[in-house]
């Protein structure tokens, strides 16, 4: 028996752009086994194609939504900054307590105003010597102790943004509160009160956030998904 004869003006089946370079390349095979071989090329490199596309996309996102998670927790760590209003004659008491304070190697008070940065209470212990000292400024009280400082008879000149910049061996943490003094409304005196502030909590917004972002993450691999069905349907319908 003969070869059988082969259609030369026989169109190559068309199986989209991303399989036409393999489906090209077979003019000495016959026409059925040409189309099969094609094609069983043709959706293997499709459908692996795909499968690598999803999954790239997949950790990519995952990457991208747990640096924003990181991201989150440390904004909640490092941004510790209050705002205080007083007025004129009254002591200012400011909380900093935090976990391990009784360990702390240095704790320094800092006031800035403007362009202007000082020093006005500083917390100094020696740990080979087993002895701490604290500096003050007249009219601030720096009680490491107890984890607050004071501002005592506070006047306009108070007014301005406190640092509190705590040293534990390498570790450093800052807690930034902005003090206003307004002059009194009337010209009697009130009596001293004391401002023991709460920092802001920033649980609820962290956790909207991340929910916000694995929605995000969930609807991008649902339009994965259906792509990549949509692209197999069609090779399996063109196979």
């Amino acid at each position: 028996m003969g070869r059988p004869p082969i259609l030369k003006n026989n169109p190559q089946p068309k199986m989209g752009s991303c399989c036409l370079w393999k489906c090209h390349s077979l003019p000495e095979m016959p026409e059925l086994l040409q189309r099969g071989g094609a094609n069983v090329i043709c959706a293997s490199y499709t459908m692996g194609l795909m499968y690598f596309e999803a999954y790239f996309l997949v950790c990519k996102m995952s990457i991208l939504v747990w640096i924003f998670i990181g991201s989150l927790f440390t904004v909640a760590v490092c941004v510790a900054e209050l705002n205080l209003e007083a007025a004129e004659g009254e002591n200012v008491t400011v909380s900093f307590k935090t976990a391990g304070l009784e360990r702390a190697d240095q704790v320094k008070i800092t006031l800035t105003r403007g362009r202007q940065k000082k020093l006005i209470a500083q917390y100094c212990c020696c740990v080979h010597r087993g002895d701490c000292d604290v500096v003050e400024t007249a009219g601030v009280l720096l009680r490491v102790e107890e984890g607050t400082f004071s501002l005592l008879s506070v006047r306009s000149n108070n007014t301005g943004l406190y640092g509190v910049i705590i040293l534990t061996g390498s570790n450093v943490s800052e807690k930034k509160v902005t003090l206003v003094v307004n002059k009194p409304l009337y010209s009697s005196r009130r009596p001293p009160r004391a401002f023991t502030p709460k920092p802001h909590n920033f649980s609820e917004h962290r956790w909207l956030y991340a929910a916000i972002i694995i929605i995000i993450l969930g609807f991008v691999s649902c339009g994965v998904v259906c792509c990549f069905r949509k692209r197999k349907r069609e090779c399996e319908s063109a196979a």
